[in-house]
């Protein structure tokens, strides 16, 4: 593996880094945006992008890392982080940098408090045994970022045409309920008010990818939501959104429970359950937000309900089968909590549980990542579909 191509263009370079520090065991969102609105209430700009918001959880902390990739750094690039850094308050603030003049930045950036890494500084960190670890989060990273672009939808649904003026209103709900999350509710520092947002976005974008499928026109009618995410793109960007959502929503509650948080002044009582639950079962619930993104970035969001696929899962992740059978049950748990506004949860197919809501993408990568680790996948029925999609992925993306 070349690693320096995978970081030679801007766009490749924030791959990189996510991967990294997924691979360092951080729980990350990214592509966030700080906005404002304008004064005559068109719409919003955009100010600044942030690459990335990573975590670590332990039993009494959240350790937070803001990280941004700049090819091309300069010194007003740095004293342009430092001042969005200063906003947002991380435990740590982290610049991963080329330039003609790094060390000068370098310099510069200790007395201001940011840590600047090129990327192979952040790379060597990886223990050499988690380098294949790193390639599967980077090929995840790839197809997450794909499956939300417009270049790439329009290649599968119109590849010698414009969008049609059904999908291009499809994408537009799409992106819309995307900026909502990456440009307010990540920053918010207040828990309670962080958490009402998502119960807000949830109560406001019920039955999303339906919704999405409507819009478009799509026949037929009427099916089920794994239904539209696996046959039609805007609608599988649609499904990766309301899986990342859902998440976070997740995340938040472990935040609340780790930190002690009083949520009883939140609206949405089935939230103030999550926390108590989560609150209750803390050794368990700090480990969440790792093993969710390992469970869908290497794993598919897809496991074999036989103890051979579990401990090999549990390997990776380094928990214990019994700690996945904590954590699962405890899923369950909070997904059927029937006030919590989420309406999904785990299905069960051909011995195979996944997690709703997920792309057939992802589970194609949980099937070849399994085969990179020379783990068996027979039992996994459907794997052949799976696969077929991520074929036509590496082929749509050679013509792109």
């Amino acid at each position: 593996m070349d690693i320096n191509s995978l970081y030679d263009t801007g766009h490749k370079m924030e791959l990189f880094t996510n991967s990294c520090f997924q691979t360092l065991d951080y729980y990350i969102d990214t592509n966030l945006k700080v906005i404002e609105e304008k004064v005559n209430n068109s719409g919003k700009v955009d100010v600044l992008e942030l690459d990335i918001y990573a975590k670590v959880f332990d039993s009494t902390s959240v350790n937070t890392t803001l990280v941004e990739c700049k090819r091309g750094c300069t010194f007003n690039d740095l004293f342009l982080f430092v001042g969005i850094s200063n906003l947002i308050n991380a435990n740590n603030n982290i610049m991963v940098a080329l330039s003609k003049q790094l060390e000068d930045i370098k310099i510069q950036a200790d007395k201001l408090n940011v840590t600047v890494l090129e990327p192979l500084e952040l790379y060597n960190k990886i223990n050499p045994n988690q380098e294949a670890i790193f390639s599967m989060f980077y090929l995840w990273n790839e197809i997450k970022y794909s499956i939300m672009s417009k270049d790439f939808i329009k290649l599968c649904l119109a590849p010698r045409n414009n969008l049609s003026r059904y999908q291009q209103n499809a994408y537009n709900e799409v992106r819309a309920y995307l900026s909502l999350i990456n440009g307010k509710v990540w920053r918010e520092p207040n828990l309670i008010l962080r958490a009402q947002s998502f119960t807000d976005l949830l109560t406001s974008h019920k039955d999303f990818v339906r919704k999405v499928a409507r819009i478009q026109k799509l026949s037929p009618a009427n099916k089920n939501s794994q239904y539209y995410i696996d046959s039609n793109e805007i609608c599988q960007a649609a499904g990766a959104l309301v899986l990342d959502i859902k998440l976070a929503y997740i995340v938040c509650a472990v935040e609340c429970a780790i930190l002690k948080i009083d949520t009883n002044d939140v609206k949405d009582i089935g939230f103030n359950n999550l926390v108590t639950k989560l609150a209750s079962k803390i050794e368990i619930a700090v480990l969440i937000p790792k093993f969710l993104q390992y469970f869908i970035n290497i794993f598919g969001g897809i496991y074999f309900n036989n103890l051979e696929d579990i401990k090999n899962i549990c390997n990776i992740i380094k928990i214990s089968p019994n700690q996945f059978n904590d954590i699962i049950l405890l899923l369950k748990e909070l997904f059927i909590l029937p006030e919590i506004m989420i309406q999904w949860g785990f299905e069960e197919d051909f011995l195979v549980t996944n997690l709703k809501y997920t792309p057939s993408l992802y589970k194609a990568i949980g099937i070849e990542n399994r085969q990179k680790m020379n783990f068996n996948i027979s039992m996994f029925v459907q794997k052949d579909v799976w696969q077929k999609k991520l074929e036509d992925w590496r082929l749509k993306n050679e013509v792109n």
